[in-house]
């Protein structure tokens, strides 16, 4: 389940997005004032479903094992913004980078 503040700055918009239900607090984030559920939650199930499918189990167990050493995710969206400041990356639209409850590692 997504938790979301509706405040001012949150585009409801997001809602046409969300493939999941999702648990709408007041602006505190103290209250809840609603729950938006998606009217074709099949969508949702298909696109874990592709996710889900493209994921190798057999690389992920060869580089868990690999030895090689692991970094934090945030270290690397560091070292990416480092590299896009320096114009070591190509110009292109800019990835929404998660906010710390989305961010893994």
């Amino acid at each position: 389940m997504i938790h979301l503040l509706a405040d001012d700055e949150t585009p409801l918009s997001i809602l046409a997005d969300v493939v999941e239900p999702v648990v709408i607090y007041d602006p505190t984030g103290t209250k809840v004032i609603g729950q938006f559920t998606p009217a074709d939650p099949e969508r949702g199930r298909q696109l874990y479903a592709e996710v889900a499918a493209s994921i190798d189990l057999e690389e992920i167990e060869r580089q868990a094992n690999s030895g090689d050493p692991v970094h934090p995710v945030a270290e690397l969206w560091k070292r990416l913004a480092a590299q896009e400041a320096n114009g070591a990356v190509a110009e292109q639209a800019p990835a929404k980078q998660p906010d710390a409850s989305e961010r893994t590692g």
